[in-house]
């Protein structure tokens, strides 16, 4: 299998296309309570210096979903994304901005992990 980049067009189409199937989801509709993880694995494959508009769009839709439902895991996954493109913006060469230390980014969210 072929590894793209997460700047790839091909996959930047792929999470534009999500992104339309994501919206199209009523805020009354019980698939959109579970949208969180959708809305996340999309929006980490962002390109945030070619797609802002996106990086907006997945920001309002997680705002959107902790407005209806009073869980820490939005507020959690909106902090999570701004962290992960800020480090990207940041990065001093390529490999940096593509790489992602989800320990490193764990820690500094204050997460602590547990397998149930």
């Amino acid at each position: 299998p072929i590894c793209l980049p997460y700047t790839h067009s091909s996959l930047q189409f792929d999470v534009r296309q999500t992104f339309e199937h994501l919206l199209s989801l009523r805020s009354a509709s019980q698939l959109e309570g579970i949208a969180v993880w959708p809305t996340m694995i999309a929006a980490i494959d962002i390109d945030e210096q070619t797609n802002n508009d996106l990086t907006e769009t997945a920001i309002k839709r997680i705002r959107l979903m902790a407005s209806q439902k009073k869980d820490p895991l939005y507020q959690h996954a909106e902090k999570a994304l701004e962290m992960l493109w800020g480090r990207r913006r940041n990065a001093t060469c390529w490999d940096d901005r593509v790489a992602v230390n989800w320990e490193e980014l764990s820690q500094e969210m204050g997460w602590k992990w547990c397998m149930v």
